[in-house]
């Protein structure tokens, strides 16, 4: 396979130099290459994943009782809620001046802005695996889908 991606790598770069006045899609070793690379992407694109899911339901065990917190909070007024995320879960990932206004903000009742800033501070794609554990990261993803629901609800 590795020098299978090695041969495909060097027919793109060739077909590159080749193809500047044709349309390579006509050609059928070109289609052949690019299915076989996208097949080969697709698996290892699978693979990733299914590693990441098992990972995933042992982190999610081991981080049971923020997550049982969190549900007990989620029936809660959106004021209420903040005011929980802020003091139990605060996003250490960011500074606390990019969020700790939010809490402020929160008194003027403009809930939608509210969440969805909130959605963004939490967002798991803004935490840096490198340096919080998958913990961090999955407590992240699990309060960024409630923040979520709640903004949609108040979208409508």
């Amino acid at each position: 396979k590795t020098r299978g991606k090695e041969y495909l790598a060097e027919v793109m770069t060739l077909s590159q130099i080749l193809g500047q006045d044709k349309n390579l899609h006509s050609l059928d070793w070109f289609n052949l290459a690019t299915f076989l690379l996208r097949e080969i992407q697709e698996e290892a694109q699978k693979k990733e994943d299914e590693e990441w899911n098992n990972k995933r339901k042992v982190v999610l065990e081991q981080i049971k009782e923020e997550l049982v917190k969190l549900e007990e909070h989620v029936k809660d007024k959106d004021e209420d809620l903040i005011n929980f995320l802020f003091e139990q879960m605060p996003p250490k990932h960011r500074p606390e001046e990019e969020w700790r206004h939010l809490a402020e903000e929160s008194e003027n009742k403009d809930w939608k802005k509210v969440m969805r800033k909130l959605v963004t501070v939490y967002h798991p794609d803004r935490v840096d695996k490198e340096k919080y554990d998958d913990k961090y990261f999955v407590l992240c993803e699990k309060v960024c889908q409630e923040l979520t629901k709640r903004y949609e609800c108040h979208k409508c």
